[in-house]
């Protein structure tokens, strides 16, 4: 299910990727500068062996998360691994980068909201042409990495996608905070021998369909884990309606219209 390498046509490997092939794309230097420079800010703030830290990482790392959602070096760093790939910035639309810890061993009821969901991204209400990108901040093996179920990849499965109306405006909380909207999340669990979990390099990319179901399992290797993600969509793919197969979605309202465009967030 996944492979290694570049096409020549970013429109080809779309089209694969909305196939429901999981693309696993080589380090590059332009890959490893960045990773090296994600790892670093993450050194600066849990010390010299981060993944090693005694503390919160969750909480301790959330000046970073909402740093890298502004800050115009990671953006760069962002656009120039998209543009290795091929996509036309100028036609891409992006969702908030995010920088992902999990710690080895962490219960459910203790991990950051959502991080064991098992989800197709479209019942968040995103786009049938969502790519998905995850990239490898330091090398990641099978005991630390999340788990897609292909089987269910054309075959629905029951969820509570209902439930998220992106239509209505957020609603504040007593606190005078924004309160999260619905996490969508499998009403049953597809057995663990279906569950394909993988291995990558630091550098290393992941390129998948948001139709697929995925969804986080503990980290038992010892050690926290690191990793940061981001979404594209094409826009004129997104104009021509072609994307992965629509499934079981039920929510309402579309979350494309908030996704920036690549291209102002890069221009000199």
């Amino acid at each position: 299910m996944v492979r290694r390498g570049f096409v020549v046509s970013a429109a080809a490997l779309r089209a694969r990727i909305y196939g429901g092939e999981i693309i696993r794309r080589p380090a590059t230097p332009t890959s490893l500068a960045f990773v090296d420079g994600v790892m670093g800010a993450i050194g600066t703030i849990l010390g010299p062996d981060p993944r090693s830290a005694e503390v919160d990482v969750h909480a301790a790392l959330a000046g970073l998360r909402e740093h890298a959602m502004v800050d115009s070096g990671w953006w760069a760093a962002i656009a120039a691994v998209i543009a290795e790939t091929g996509f036309d910035l100028s036609q891409q639309r992006v969702d908030s980068v995010r920088v992902r810890a999990l710690a080895a061993f962490l219960a459910p009821e203790a991990a950051p909201r959502g991080a064991y969901a098992v989800h197709r991204d479209t019942w968040y209400a995103n786009p049938a042409c969502q790519v998905n990108w995850w990239l490898a901040v330091h090398d990641v093996d099978e005991t630390e990495s999340f788990a897609f179920y292909p089987e269910y990849f054309a075959r629905p499965i029951a969820n509570d996608s209902a439930l998220l109306d992106y239509t209505k405006p957020p609603q504040l909380g007593s606190d005078g905070r924004w309160l999260p909207a619905h996490a969508p999340d499998a009403l049953v669990r597809p057995p663990a021998s279906e569950a394909q979990r993988f291995s990558l390099a630091r550098g290393e990319l992941l390129l998948f369909s948001g139709a697929h179901l995925h969804g986080g399992v503990p980290v038992t290797s010892g050690r926290i884990r690191f990793s940061l993600d981001f979404r594209t969509v094409d826009e004129g793919d997104l104009a021509e309606g072609l994307g992965a197969p629509v499934l079981d979605v039920e929510c309402k309202g579309q979350t494309v219209q908030d996704y920036l465009k690549l291209g102002p967030l890069v221009a000199p």
